[in-house]
């Protein structure tokens, strides 16, 4: 049984993408959409051992999706031991964690900045300032990163447009200057790339928006609980405590991208 952080990556997932169960494993695969890293992967029941048969344990679960050419293999029941990540580490694996935490109800630890509105993502030119945002400030670099977010809020938009949540933005007069998104099903509800543009950090408009976006889907859903996720030790994991949310557990991943370094 995967915890809270894995159930809702699962619930994000799961209308444009194909979960099968195994018995060591959940496999992942988002047809269309091949170097999306963790969109497909391997969900392991436990943390791998030897590079060696975690590798083709991937490649054979993926062996009908050749344009597949990353690795990449998560799991929440324990991290690396020492030897194990030295061993993918020497391989060229990046070992991350991340730290799922929970809230019944987020607040903001202060006021929101004069100025700034915050209202649902509904226009189309403010669906083009949240993609240009997130591009902005974005922590990837690769060849073809625009169009996979592009791609990628193609997707967020369909489940906008199924019910499944809303995306939401803070507004200096009609500028976007942070954004995020909001997805619920059976009373859990998660956040989505939390971004905020440079110049406008520090200033409490991401905590007022997490703040707001909260009040505003527990008045369209039965929300019992709150999921955010973040780099473990972060300057977002602080931000998101002081807005209420608890540290729950970790996510531990292992991925490799392609040689072409795409």
């Amino acid at each position: 049984m995967y915890k809270k952080g894995l159930h809702t990556d699962f619930m994000l997932l799961r209308p444009f993408s194909d979960i099968t169960e195994h018995d060591d494993y959940m496999r992942v695969v988002s047809h269309g959409f091949p170097n999306y890293y963790f969109g497909n992967m391997l969900v392991l029941r436990h943390p791998p051992q030897d590079p060696d048969p975690a590798i083709s344990l991937f490649r054979d679960a993926f062996r009908d999706h050749p344009d597949v050419e990353h690795v990449t293999l998560c799991w929440d029941s324990a991290p690396l031991s020492q030897g194990a990540q030295q061993a993918f580490e020497g391989l060229g694996f990046d070992y991350d964690l991340d730290t799922v935490l929970t809230s019944s109800r987020p607040t903001s630890p202060g006021d929101a900045p004069h100025g700034i509105t915050f209202r649902m993502i509904v226009a189309e030119q403010e669906w083009d300032q949240v993609i240009a945002l997130q591009y902005q400030t974005g922590k990837d670099d690769f060849a073809n990163y625009r169009s996979f977010i592009r791609q990628k809020f193609d997707t967020h938009r369909q489940r906008v447009a199924l019910g499944l949540g809303h995306w939401y933005g803070a507004f200096d007069v009609d500028e976007l200057v942070s954004d995020m998104g909001l997805f619920a099903e059976n009373g859990v509800a998660r956040y989505q790339s939390v971004e905020t543009h440079a110049q406008y950090r520090g200033r409490g408009i991401a905590s007022s928006l997490i703040q707001f976006a909260a009040q505003d889907m527990a008045q369209r859903h039965n929300i019992e609980t709150f999921v955010i996720v973040a780099e473990a030790a972060s300057n977002a994991q602080r931000l998101y405590q002081k807005c209420g949310f608890v540290p729950s557990h970790d996510i531990f991943s292992l991925f490799r991208g392609p040689k072409n370094g795409t």
